[in-house]
């Protein structure tokens, strides 16, 4: 699953997101993704957790240190 930069992921209550394979959410410093609360007036421990499994794809990067491929979450 790909979340662009820029986007608002919503949870209900007590939902979360389990990653069974590959999460890509690569924000920028301009434009972030928010992962929040989709209540009126949200408040902390509304939503749970971002779960990553053991199948889930851990990030890899290249020789000079830059993301290449699997997971990741950046300026989230």
């Amino acid at each position: 699953m790909t979340i662009e930069e820029g986007v608002e992921v919503k949870f209900a209550s007590g939902t979360g997101l389990t990653v069974f394979g590959e999460l890509v959410a690569k924000g920028t410093s301009g434009s972030g993704i928010t992962f929040t609360s989709a209540q009126d007036s949200p408040a902390a421990g509304d939503w749970g957790p971002l779960a990553f499994v053991g199948t889930s794809v851990d990030a890899s990067y290249d020789g000079s240190g830059n993301y290449a491929s699997g997971s990741i979450l950046e300026y989230c």
